[in-house]
């Protein structure tokens, strides 16, 4: 079975996503998420990029940073909203459904994990446009 066809299992079924990307990826995707998590600072404005179930968007707003989420599937923002009301940190963090196109916005970082897709950013992704207005582009490759 193809990558892209498990990706797309996985996301149709957000409540079971982190566990599956962390398996398909032997613990490479969380360990990358602390590592892009750990370059951001209190106070600054990120950008997650397809932020899925919002594990990254997390880590950011627990370290004090303001997160705007963005993703195309609303079933994953619905579950990524729920981590941050769980973790009381709904303030730090906005949500929206979207692609990095639609953005008209300045951010201090801008972050993308592409989980199994090695060398492709994700999908719907302007890597050109949310880099040009964000003063540094965080993009883990596992």
């Amino acid at each position: 079975m193809s990558t892209f066809v498990l990706m797309r299992l996985l996301e149709s079924a957000p409540r079971r996503y982190d566990l599956g990307i962390e398996l398909l990826s032997l613990g490479a995707h969380r360990r990358t998420l602390r590592r892009l998590a750990e370059q951001t600072d209190p106070g600054q404005r990120v950008l997650d990029i397809g932020c899925g179930t919002g594990s990254l968007l997390l880590l950011c707003a627990r370290r004090g940073a303001h997160v705007l989420g963005i993703d195309a599937s609303p079933q994953m923002l619905r579950l990524a909203r729920m981590k941050l009301e769980e973790a009381a940190l709904a303030d730090r963090a906005e949500l929206r459904e979207m692609s990095s196109i639609d953005l008209d916005e300045a951010f201090s970082v801008a972050g993308a994990v592409p989980v199994i897709n090695r060398g492709r950013l994700s999908e719907g992704l302007a890597p050109a446009d949310a880099a040009a207005r964000a003063g540094r582009l965080m993009a883990g490759l596992e």
